[in-house]
């Protein structure tokens, strides 16, 4: 299943805090909060036409909230997600 993630600058639950950009990517189980993300993936499409996706530090990312279901979405992502570094 493909899920929608966020990726934010700082540790929060605010969907309104600044963040990167977004991007997706198949998971087999849905992530939980608190769960590492240890390779996430940026779709290169989304990187080219953003440029603050170029700034997202390298690394592990933590799952901030627990995901939540999305419909009508262009990418086939069943749950949205929020993420920062592991490193904040």
């Amino acid at each position: 299943m493909n899920v929608y993630i966020d990726i934010y600058k700082n540790r929060t639950e605010d969907w309104s805090d600044p963040c990167y950009g977004g991007t997706y990517m198949p998971f087999n189980e849905l992530p939980k909060k608190g769960d590492i993300i240890e390779d996430l993936y940026i779709v290169p499409s989304f990187a080219s036409n953003n440029k603050d996706l170029k700034n997202v530090p390298e690394g592990s990312f933590e799952v901030l909230c627990e995901p939540f279901p999305i419909a009508d979405n262009p990418f086939n992502c069943s749950h949205k997600i929020m993420v920062c570094s592991s490193e904040l």
